[in-house]
């Protein structure tokens, strides 16, 4: 009998392209119904070998416990759009950012140290 098992997406190196300084005021804009909007994740990666993974949640018995990822701010952005602001800096690193539908990242990138 399995007592819990960890849903870890993962994705295949060890960094994103696109690249933000650490300390940055990073926001992010996305288009999505606020249904969507309101379920939107944001998740910091460790990085096992050669790829990204994270834990979106894990089962343990019947019950389900998500991951909450880092906190975040979601507000209307215009007509059709939502922001996402990280409540706090981000950490040096990597991120997927989710936006609400389960399972598909739509997003990645990775914060630099300063000076790097």
């Amino acid at each position: 009998m399995v007592e819990s098992s960890k849903l870890l997406p993962k994705l295949d190196g060890t960094s994103s392209s696109f690249r933000t300084p650490a300390g940055a005021k990073d926001i992010f804009v996305f288009r999505a119904s606020e249904d969507s909007a309101e379920k939107a994740k944001l998740y910091r990666f460790t990085i096992k070998g050669d790829r990204r993974e994270f834990e979106q949640g894990k089962w343990k018995r019947r019950d389900y416990q998500p991951n909450p990822g880092v906190t975040v701010d979601i507000a209307k952005f215009g007509e059709s759009s939502y922001k996402i602001v990280p409540e706090a800096p981000l950490e040096p690193g990597e991120y997927a950012l989710f936006t609400g539908e389960t399972g598909a990242v739509v997003f990645t990138f990775g914060v630099d140290a300063s000076g790097r």
